[in-house]
């Protein structure tokens, strides 16, 4: 299950942010939630998954503002879920806003 969203959350983080194979910031979303949910299974400390989790959520925002751009209509809601993110530090926050960010966008 985690591996088909991660897969499903990278291929959306790449086609909206239009990141290019060779870049680094394509290494850095390749496998980053699947990563994310098998470290929390395993019991990795908690500031090591937050610290992935943060990171990974820094691309979720960027796609908000890349759809704000694109739909300025999506600014309220977008910027009602950019204030939760601070609070966020499991797989399931990230999760939980993937798809209310494909939700709000469809």
């Amino acid at each position: 299950m985690s591996y088909t969203k991660s897969m499903e959350i990278e291929q959306y983080i790449k086609s909206i942010l239009k990141i290019k194979p060779s870049s680094r910031q394509y290494s850095d979303v390749e496998g980053m939630y699947d990563n994310i949910v098998l470290s929390e299974q395993q019991g990795a400390s908690k500031i090591r998954c937050e610290k992935r989790v943060q990171k990974l959520l820094k691309y979720l925002v960027r796609v908000m503002d890349k759809l704000i751009k694109k739909q300025p209509s999506l600014h309220a809601q977008f910027d009602e879920l950019k204030e939760r993110v601070p609070y966020m530090e499991s797989s399931s926050d990230v999760l939980n806003l993937y798809e209310n960010i494909r939700h709000l966008s469809d």
